[in-house]
Formats: structure tokens, C-alpha cells, sequence
């Protein structure tokens, strides 16, 4: 399947950052998110901007 949107880096970042801080809003305890995907797809990147945003850290397992 083709998609007709090209992605920006920063799109899925802002996407991720949205709905952390919408279920932050509400929340007291910590928050943890998972990122799945396959190998290569950009998870460790990914969690680190959000991390960089949202003040919070990113560790791999």
C-alpha cells in the first residue's frame, strides 16, 4: 500500500507529544510509554525528541 503523505521527522514527535501532555493532564503518577515497531523504524529517535519535549528521559531495553 503507497501513501500519498510524506512524513516530516518531527510530525510523529509532535503526534506522540500531543497525547502525552492530553494524558498528563489528568495524571499525578509517572506516566510510562511504550514505542513498538520493527527493527530500524526509528523507535530509539523517536523516544528521545519526545523525551527532549516532554522533560522526561528515554531509556532502550
Amino acid at each position: 500500500m503507497e501513501s500519498n503523505h510524506s512524513w516530516n521527522v518531527k510530525e510523529p514527535v509532535q503526534i506522540v507529544v500531543n497525547c502525552i501532555q492530553q494524558c498528563l493532564k489528568d495524571h499525578t503518577s509517572p506516566l510510562v510509554v511504550s514505542i513498538d515497531g520493527g527493527s530500524g523504524a526509528g523507535k530509539s529517535s523517536i523516544a528521545s525528541e519526545v523525551a527532549s519535549y516532554i522533560g522526561g528521559y528515554s531509556r532502550s531495553m
